[in-house]
């Protein structure tokens, strides 16, 4: 009922983005994104300086949330429920030094953590910090308790003027309502297109607040240039970390299914496009830093396929039935634009979108040639509604697997021929429909989806759950059985050798 009653009486300041219906983290980013570029657009310095409270949600006094509270208009009922809230209420604390064992203290301040109203509470309160009255020409976002406050002008000397005394006014508001900040805590980044401009000097309570080339705010890494690079590297190399502890889970033999696996490539993914939709075009200018995020991608990917890590990039996306990273983070951002209306695209358009440019790499692509024969219908592929990948559906699928011509290839083997058929490479098309050693599970499978056919062979599996199994247990099969004679083979080698 308060959310309700706020967002309908425009109670709450817009730069409040926290705890508020259909905003977000991303939304107070591209507040600070789009101001900065509106100020370097025009060749004016910007400035932003990011503002730590100290304990702040266990801070805040009742008394100022009551007025707040009441200068919102809220209705007496809501008044009265909150009043009673803040009445008589004490915690109970074990201490050893107190007769009882315990120790009763009286609490007077703070919103309730954990609670669905604290949040709403916290905004009422301090909302009179964001609509505190700053020099023309600065800003202030917040999200929940994290305060960002922005000065921008043609000069240093205007941005130093204009920041330090919006840092003033700001700060005073804090302090009236009976919180500090952490000074020490505070950052700063210079933004600006001229070169060999002077830095400002900034002065929050008494202290210099250093002004550096990079500044985290609400968990990504906003750079002196706005190019993301610096939280894109970090992004990949978190991702990294995750997946490292996760695939250990996960051995290609004898782990969980796809389906299961396919939650690793979701975690991975997700810690890697926090933020997508403000960083997402950066990658369009810089192959290192979108190289970076697609080398984590597809460890994660390989990992859900039970795939060889000498499958390409395009291959393994194909497989896996999961676009490039780049791709996703585009789409994210069209997405965003789309829920805030800046945009006359469609969800459906954007989805779109990302399919055409993932099918148009996969036309360019320079490797993976025997999956691109076998699936020439990518979009079939990928919004199939049955099927999964394992270990061995994956080596005749792919072509890297326990095949003479490609363990000859990766110097593994010295003939690439098939022991069966001296003559012939043993490659995937080979196993998949020359190999008379082959010759009964092919007839097998040739009774449960008709005859065998390298160009409908998919389309076939597409068709229906039966032929789909029928296709991974014939590679099941015959897979088993090449590793079991390579193992043979080697160990009789080594006997040899010996």
């Amino acid at each position: 009922m308060l959310e309700r009653h706020l967002e309908s009486s425009q109670g709450l300041a817009d730069e409040q983005y926290g705890f508020r219906k259909g905003r977000s983290t991303e939304d107070a980013i591209s507040a600070l994104e789009s101001t900065a570029n509106a100020a370097l657009g025009k060749y004016e310095l910007c400035v932003a300086v990011s503002l730590d409270i100290r304990n702040s949600f266990n801070s805040i006094g009742w008394d100022h949330i009551k007025t707040a509270l009441q200068k919102c208009d809220v209705p007496e009922y809501l008044l009265q429920t909150f009043q009673a809230y803040f009445k008589e209420r004490s915690a109970t604390l074990a201490h050893s030094h107190s007769a009882t064992g315990q120790l009763e203290i009286n609490i007077t301040c703070g919103v309730p953590q954990g609670s669905v109203v604290g949040p709403t509470l916290w905004n009422v309160a301090y909302d009179r910090v964001l609509r505190a009255q700053c020099p023309e020409s600065t800003k202030i976002i917040g999200f929940a308790d994290d305060t960002l406050v922005m000065a921008f002008g043609k000069t240093t000397e205007d941005v130093e003027r204009r920041i330090n005394e919006a840092l003033e006014v700001v700060a005073e508001e804090i302090s009236i309502l009976g919180l500090s900040l952490a000074t020490e805590k505070s950052e700063a980044v210079f933004f600006k297109r001229q070169y060999k401009k002077r830095k400002p000097t900034i002065r929050l309570n008494g202290a210099d607040v250093p002004i550096t080339k990079t500044m985290r705010y609400l968990g990504l890494t906003i750079d002196e240039k706005l190019k993301f690079r610096e939280h894109i590297k970090e992004a990949a190399k978190k991702g990294q970390r995750v997946l490292t502890s996760l695939k250990r889970l996960m051995p290609d033999i004898g782990g969980p299914t796809e389906p299961r696996r396919r939650l690793l490539v979701s975690v991975v993914q997700s810690v890697m496009l926090y933020g997508a939709p403000i960083w997402a075009t950066s990658l369009e200018y810089s192959k290192v830093i979108r190289r970076e995020l697609l080398k984590v991608q597809r460890q994660a990917v390989l990992r859900s396929i039970c795939g060889y890590r000498t499958i390409s990039y395009d291959t393994t996306y194909i497989l896996a039935s999961t676009p490039p990273i780049d791709l996703i983070a585009m789409e994210r951002r069209k997405l965003f634009q789309i829920r805030r209306g800046l945009t006359r695209k469609t969800v459906q358009e954007a989805k779109g979108d990302t399919m055409v440019e993932w099918l148009q790499r996969t036309e360019d692509a320079k490797k993976g040639e025997w999956t691109r024969t076998l699936i020439h219908d990518v979009r079939g592929w990928v919004m199939r509604k049955h099927g999964s990948m394992d270990f061995h559906l994956t080596q005749v699928l792919s072509g890297h697997g326990c095949f003479s011509y490609y363990t000859h290839r990766i110097g593994k083997k010295e003939e690439p021929n098939c022991r069966h058929c001296p003559s012939t490479l043993d490659n995937a098309h080979h196993t998949l429909v020359e190999c008379r050693a082959w010759a009964a599970e092919r007839e097998e499978l040739e009774a449960e989806i008709g005859q065998l056919n390298i160009g409908s062979l998919i389309g076939k599996m597409l068709s229906n759950t039966q032929a789909w199994e029928a296709v991974s247990a014939f590679a099941k099969r015959t897979m088993k059985q090449k590793e079991a004679l390579e193992r043979a083979q080697q160990l009789e080698e080594r006997n040899m050798t010996n």
